[in-house]
């Protein structure tokens, strides 16, 4: 805490030198910051953009770049990268430069390679290779949750055929992807961040899913449609309840996110117009549990 407490005040510190036109007391300043927290998406990412502005001030539009592109490709504030892309095309650089060698799904068909079992691979091995695929947040839950790569859940979610996948989608101006895939009775969402020239792994989740008897595929927690493809009565349509229910959608509480779904998921007939605010949410884990209630019929 005291750490970050005096790198957010040296990056205040070159804050105000750039404010005042002293661009070399400020690359000084933000260099120091940059270094100290060299992948940190806040205060490292503040202190790269300050430092980028600053270079293009002194006239140095060169320097600049290397803190832009890391910008455009990180999972930052969406208004940090989004200004960082304009000031990218301005300099003239094009927007094949940004773009990731892969896109998610050949990333996945790389990850099932890896996963298959091969006697003579070493485990410890492989998870280092797996560590590649995954988001520095991601390798953070997973140690904190597991003590480590929780190898055997991932080999279930990962190790599918490709005509397993029934969802797509990616956002290249967000960096951010999703692929929806089945097994069985278990839908799995797996969520990706672009990071430098690669999509990574964010997040992954599970829900059940029931067979209606008629080739559909339902979620029973939902409460959208029951078996027999008839819409049940919605709760009345309560502007702050919805309010409420879309801020719990990132709550820290797995269980609490669950709750506000299905809130939503029971409201969604009288509520699109009102749900359709947040499907550009700044928040990912909103903006994506969002679009995925919308997209149902």
């Amino acid at each position: 805490m005291i750490a970050a407490l005096a790198w957010s005040a040296r990056l205040n510190d070159g804050r105000l030198a750039l404010e005042r036109g002293d661009t070399s007391a400020a690359v000084t300043a933000l260099t120091e910051v940059v270094e100290a927290q060299p992948e940190s998406l806040e205060l490292g990412a503040a202190a790269r953009w300050l430092r980028a502005r600053a270079h293009l001030q002194a006239g140095a539009a060169e320097a600049a770049l290397t803190d832009l592109r890391w910008l455009a490709t990180r999972p930052v504030p969406p208004e940090l990268r989004r200004s960082a892309r304009e000031l990218l095309r301005a300099q003239g650089k094009p927007e094949s430069e940004l773009r990731p060698v892969r896109s998610p799904r050949e990333e996945w068909q790389a990850l099932q390679k890896l996963l298959e079992s091969d006697d003579d691979k070493d485990p410890q091995e492989t998870e280092r290779e797996l560590c590649s695929y995954l988001s520095p947040e991601f390798l953070t839950s997973a140690r904190r949750l597991f003590g480590g790569i929780y190898l055997d859940m991932l080999r279930e979610v990962l190790e599918q055929e490709p005509a397993m996948l029934v969802g797509e989608q990616v956002d290249p101006d967000q960096g951010e992807a999703e692929l929806r895939f089945q097994q069985s009775d278990l839908r799995y969402r797996v969520r990706w961040v672009q990071i430098g020239d690669r999509w990574r792994i964010s997040s992954i989740d599970a829900q059940r899913v029931e067979d209606a008897g008629d080739g559909r595929v339902v979620i029973p927690e939902s409460g959208a449609v029951d078996t027999a493809g008839s819409v049940p009565e919605s709760p009345p349509t309560n502007t702050a309840e919805i309010v409420t229910w879309v801020k719990q959608l990132s709550h820290d509480d797995a269980h609490v996110r669950a709750r506000a779904r299905e809130e939503l998921a029971a409201r969604l007939p009288t509520a699109r117009s009102l749900l359709r605010a947040y499907t550009n949410d700044p928040d990912p884990e909103i903006r994506w549990t969002i679009r995925e209630l919308l997209s149902r019929p």
